[in-house]
């Protein structure tokens, strides 16, 4: 295996080791913690989680505070929005148009970026489109949500095994 070449002064970011946290709520110092693993089952597709988060919050001692909730990949993202079919469609058609998996891509050369996936395109969709953390305040024991908003999970390189991670705060008395 060739060693990566990379632009002068540019340098590979180290990788991070792996997230030692349960699948089980484990309360630490103030916050429950817990990682949600999933999968996704296509290419592109924007799945609605808020139904998922919401189980998960309710089975915590939480009636006022906040979950903050971290997508650990690159290639997908979360937002808050409407979680309407049409919509959907309208929004991963628009950014795959940006963003089209046969366009050439620096990040895509073996030898130049050390890439084997050949997935530049959905990381680009994810920095456009999408953030790492979503942070939901929890009222009276419900998501603080306004009547059209999900949690939305999007998917750009899948189908893969996915892992968020969730941390909840009670508020301070």
């Amino acid at each position: 295996m060739s060693t990566p070449r990379y632009a002068p002064g540019q340098e590979r970011a180290p990788v991070n080791p792996p997230l030692d946290v349960p699948k089980e709520p484990r309360y630490i110092e103030g916050y429950w913690e817990q990682s949600i693993p999933f999968e996704s089952r296509q290419q592109i597709q924007c799945m609605d989680i808020t139904d998922l988060v919401r189980s998960l919050v309710r089975k915590l001692p939480v009636s006022e505070g906040t979950v903050d909730i971290w997508n650990l990949h690159t290639t997908s993202g979360l937002l808050v929005n409407e979680y309407e079919p049409y919509l959907m469609q309208d929004f991963l058609q628009r950014i795959a148009d940006q963003f089209p998996k046969e366009d050439t891509f620096l990040h895509n050369n073996q030898p130049l970026s050390g890439c084997t996936r050949g997935n530049a395109d959905a990381h680009l969709r994810t920095i456009a489109s999408c953030t790492q953390h979503v942070s939901v305040p929890i009222i009276q024991g419900g998501l603080g949500l306004g009547p059209y908003q999900s949690i939305i999970f999007a998917e750009f390189d899948g189908p893969r095994l996915r892992t968020l991670y969730m941390r909840t705060h009670r508020a301070k008395p």
